[in-house]
């Protein structure tokens, strides 16, 4: 359940060293793009150091089908052994956030969605991506808990 008091303003979300996937995908194909990336970090030689952040960057149609047009980043350490077809950056910074913590059920995650939404209409905000921050290997666990961190760009200022 959504509560305002737990929501943060003017957060920064700042990742060093970051190995990025930017790809377009069916929503059935999002977790498998999402492990053929880490297996592809990690089986280069790089060590995972942060959380895995995912974007949805819009949706996109092609053919009369949706794509998710989705960023995938994750802190590493040897960034020179990043293979292709994954980029670098060097510092990824977004500031001018609202952030939330969400613990519980991936069921109810959309009404914190809802909740921050709303939240951003009434202080007249302009509410841009939503980056979602998850401890990679919580990512394909099976458990009726999760830990994200989220973090609501409110000024259009994205990163890179």
């Amino acid at each position: 359940m959504f509560n305002s008091d737990f929501v943060k303003e003017n957060s920064e979300l700042c990742l060093d060293n970051v190995a990025i996937y930017e790809f377009k995908a069916k929503v059935e194909e999002l977790n498998p793009e999402i492990s053929k990336f880490i297996n592809g970090i990690t089986t280069s030689g790089c060590e995972i150091v942060g959380p895995l952040v995912t974007a949805n960057m819009g949706v996109q149609e092609i053919d009369s089908e949706e794509f998710i047009v989705m960023s995938i980043l994750l802190p590493v350490k040897n960034v020179s052994l990043i293979p292709y077809p994954y980029g670098v950056v060097p510092q990824f910074k977004v500031s001018d956030n609202l952030y939330y913590r969400y613990e519980g059920s991936p069921s109810e995650i959309q009404d914190i969605y809802r909740g921050l939404v709303m939240y951003a209409q009434e202080k007249k905000l302009d509410q841009g991506v939503v980056y979602n921050c998850y401890d990679y290997k919580d990512m394909f666990g099976f458990t009726s808990e999760i830990k994200v961190d989220i973090y609501m760009n409110i000024t259009g200022t994205e990163g890179r």
